[in-house]
């Protein structure tokens, strides 16, 4: 059954993706230790000013696309709309219940940004050209960090990657808040895949056409981005639809 398989390895890569937060934890930690200590390529921010400035700096000079994390409470990372190459940017949901922040993050859109959206992020990160600014759930202590380390940028990147296929496109998510919901029929649609059917199989089940379900799966896969039968299928897990 593809969409079993599919929420297994969404499982799966969930497991990797805490073990990767759990070692940035751990970096953070050694700012409260000797200066001395602190791996190489990392540089703790003390000054929130100068964390929202550096990466404002990051933003403008980018010659390569931009990954955006947005969590609820940490320094806004959202880019002028002005910025000329593209952003992937993910929000955090209750972010987006603070109207001045979410207006921020629309006018991004019609500069060709991309904005999707998680329940809830753990961090604010930023990934460009190289370099990572990392912003930690505050503690009592300032936990931001600017990181420069290849392998570290390359770990952060591809955990801001993951998240990005699993997130809901801001922009085709309905006024109602209802994250696009199925109607019945799509619903029956998925499970019976799900369930290992191919679309003749389906189409026979509801009687009706191999196209008419394919139109199904077609309108699916556009509200939630997926562009194919297996990202569908991951897409849908997460939601519980299947």
């Amino acid at each position: 059954m593809v969409l079993a398989d599919s929420a297994r390895e969404l499982m799966r890569a969930q497991d990797r993706l805490t073990d990767h937060y759990t070692r940035l934890q751990r970096i953070a930690h050694q700012d409260a230790a000797r200066s001395g200590d602190r791996p190489d390529g990392i540089e703790v921010v003390t000054e929130p000013d100068r964390f929202c400035d550096l990466a404002h700096r990051l933003l403008d000079a980018a010659t390569e696309e931009a990954l955006v994390l947005l969590a609820e409470s940490a320094p806004d990372l959202s880019p002028p709309p002005t910025t000329s190459h593209p952003v992937r940017m993910i929000c955090a949901r209750p972010l987006l219940a603070d109207p001045e922040r979410r207006e921020r993050v629309e006018a991004t859109l019609p500069a060709g940004h991309r904005v999707r959206v998680l329940p809830a992020l753990p961090a604010s990160l930023l990934t460009v050209d190289g370099a990572a600014l990392l912003a930690l759930p505050p503690t009592g202590q300032h936990r931001q960090l600017l990181v420069r380390s290849p392998a570290l940028v390359a770990l952060l990147t591809q955990y801001v990657e993951a998240l990005w296929r699993q997130a809901i496109p801001l922009a085709g998510r309905p006024a109602n808040g209802t994250d696009g919901a199925p109607t019945p029929v799509q619903l029956q649609i998925l499970r019976l895949a799900a369930a290992g059917l191919k679309d003749e199989s389906i189409a026979r089940s509801l009687g009706r056409s191999v196209r008419w379900v394919r139109r199904h799966f077609e309108v699916l896969e556009e509200r939630l981005s997926a562009t194919n039968r297996l990202t569908l299928g991951i897409a849908a897990a997460r939601r519980g639809w299947v």
